[in-house]
């Protein structure tokens, strides 16, 4: 954009003083009121040029970096400044986008950082793929790459490259991971189905190999077809004709001639039976007004109309390890609006003949299933790192819309357990008494209690766990404490004033009180669980950012895209170690000490009281 000549005249008369300017060979007359904008409209023009130049000189810049002869063999070795440039941009969790100076600064560098350890995946988004040349030596390095890591190849494929080879090429190193390591990656992998490679109406890569995959493994078939199934009646998935091609495909692959495959056909077509028919008797609970004993005797009679008593054996759809066949008529109704059902299954796959599972109806169960598999999947993590918080993350089978299975643990609530034993320490000694141990109770015990407090409260914190009360946290009889119900998540709460941790003064005076030394124990398993996390916080917030589009899909589109950030935050990835240490510190404190949380646990138990 060009600045016009300008040249200025002054004309003086009684009235007002008057300039008589040109531009482009035209005469005007202005008012000396006009003056000042003139020249705000003429400086305007010059920045504006000056600044147009800046962007071209610094866009031919990077491009004379990107168009430089590929040397394969020359390693240029960074300056102090940009090796600590390159770092942070390693270091930054992958749901923040490269800007344009970041890729031409990894590519420059590129031969330098085929040396760095988890530099791979911002390499790689670092590419102008529409540049031939470049694309060619990005495929080169890949090749050589010395090994790709499980999460390193989940992260590639949930990116919509332009280039085929690449996502050919990360098929046939996930050819190399077992099916058990697949399985932990199992939604990730679903969730990536919709960037495979599409060419001349056939899908060419990721579909076919979890199909082949799940044919050959009866327990990932299982899961594979119950994410499909729930992926498909998504009415908010964009992506909803995909998996129905999928879903299609697969059981078309399954019903041959093979009597493998055979087999685990018939065996989901019965559990899609099972399943229907306890959607139909949970909706009619549901509907029914009157007692939870009136509501058991109309199970029952549902029970033998559809058969459910006794059936032909199928693997359970949440464990299909256990082969079931058959309902037990004494079940439990939880007290909630939902009517979560108890239900026994009878089964020769344990010693006791019985196989306990809930089934429920719920809005968000998706939701519950994606933190599930998050706790999961942390508790992967830590176990990696030879980190033992004895948590437990209890598996969440959503098997269509609102409706799924929910694994039973053997616990009671920390409600149930203050009511009946007045406080924790008094139920532990209880069912684990020991003359030597801490407290009258056995060692063990009290070490399983501290451990699985301090991982709880580190996860509730990160993941921003709201409505926490002593009804939806469960202690176990060896002392493991963990939590259920995920209804609100990051920060959202219904109580007001709520703790960032759950944690209590019923859980401190188990430990012995603040002076005690299981309670130091407890302060730094919660440290070393935390700086652990840190370190593989990309994980974490990339398996969250892959699966919260479809499993979030009852949050509105503005807060799901925001949903990953509020989580980012949480681990405060801008501050040191120390820093970061010192404020969960000053967090827990506030916790213990928060006098309103007590308030309205009184509330709630008040409340509960009501219901019954």
């Amino acid at each position: 954009m060009d600045c016009f000549p300008i040249k200025i005249n002054i004309i003086r008369n009684s009235k007002c003083l008057k300039i008589t300017f040109k531009i482009c060979c035209c005469y005007f007359s202005l008012n000396c009121n006009w003056i000042k904008k003139l020249k705000e409209w003429n400086t305007k023009l010059l920045l504006k040029r000056k600044n147009l130049d800046l962007y071209n000189i610094q866009y031919k810049s990077q491009q004379f970096e990107r168009d430089s002869p590929h040397n394969n063999d020359f390693v240029e070795f960074p300056s102090n400044d940009i090796q600590n440039k390159l770092n942070l941009i390693l270091r930054r969790p992958s749901i923040f986008v490269l800007v344009e100076s970041e890729k031409v600064l990894i590519w420059k560098f590129r031969n330098y950082l085929k040396y760095k350890k988890n530099s791979i995946t911002k390499l790689l988004k670092s590419v102008d793929w529409e540049n031939k040349s470049d694309s060619i030596e990005a495929l080169r390095i890949l090749y050589h790459w010395k090994s790709l890591n499980l999460d390193e190849c989940v992260e590639l494929l949930n990116h919509n490259f332009k280039s085929s080879e690449i996502k050919l090429y990360l098929l046939k190193k996930l050819k190399k991971f077992t099916d058990k390591q697949l399985l932990l990656y199992l939604p990730q992998l679903i969730q990536s189905i919709k960037y495979d490679i599409y060419e001349k109406r056939v899908y060419l890569g990721l579909i076919n190999f979890l199909i082949q995959r799940a044919c050959g493994n009866y327990i990932l078939a299982n899961y594979f077809y119950w994410h499909l199934i729930v992926e498909t009646g998504n009415v908010h998935n964009k992506h909803n004709r995909i998996y129905k091609f999928v879903l299609e495909n697969f059981l078309m692959h399954l019903e041959s001639d093979k009597l493998h495959q055979n087999l685990i056909f018939k065996n989901i077509i019965m559990q899609q039976k099972l399943i229907t028919n306890l959607q139909i008797i949970c909706k009619t609970l549901i509907r029914e007004n009157g007692s939870r004993n009136k509501k058991i005797e109309i199970f029952r009679y549902l029970l033998n109309y559809y058969d459910l008593k006794i059936f032909p054996e199928t693997p359970h759809p949440l464990n299909p390890e256990i082969l079931i066949h058959g309902i037990d008529e004494n079940i439990e109704i939880y007290k909630s609006v939902s009517m979560p059902i108890k239900l026994i299954f009878n089964t020769k796959s344990v010693q006791s003949g019985k196989y306990m599972t809930i089934f429920k109806k719920a809005e968000d169960l998706r939701q519950n299933q994606l933190i599930s598999h998050l706790i999961k999947f942390i508790n992967f993590i830590l176990l990696n790192n030879n980190i033992d918080l004895k948590l437990t993350p209890y598996e969440i089978l959503v098997t269509g819309t609102n409706f799924g299975f929910l694994e039973f643990i053997d616990a009671s609530t920390i409600a149930e357990v203050l009511a009946y034993n007045n406080t924790i320490r008094t139920y532990l000694r209880y069912y684990n008494p020991s003359k030597s141990g801490p407290f009258g109770i056995q060692a063990n015990v009290i070490k399983n209690f501290v451990k699985s407090c301090a991982g709880y409260c580190v996860i509730t914190y990160l993941l921003g766990l709201g409505d926490r009360h002593f009804d939806n946290l469960l202690l176990t009889k060896d002392g493991k404490l963990f939590h259920i119900d995920f209804s609100y998540i990051l920060g959202k709460d219904p109580k007001p004033m709520a703790p960032p941790i759950k944690f209590t003064k019923e859980m401190i005076e188990a430990m012995g009180g603040i002076e005690s030394k299981y309670y130091m124990k407890f302060r730094n398993y919660c440290f070393i669980c935390l700086l652990c996390l840190r370190r593989h916080a990309n994980n974490i917030l990339n398996t969250f950012d892959q699966l919260s589009e479809s499993f979030l899909s009852n949050f509105p589109l503005r807060e799901r895209k925001k949903s990953v950030l509020i989580l980012a935050e949480n681990f405060k990835l801008y501050l040191t170690d120390e820093q970061v240490i010192e404020e969960f510190d000053k967090l827990l404190n506030i916790s213990v000490s928060a006098v309103f949380p007590a308030l309205m646990e009184s509330v709630h138990k008040l409340a509960q009281y009501l219901r019954r």
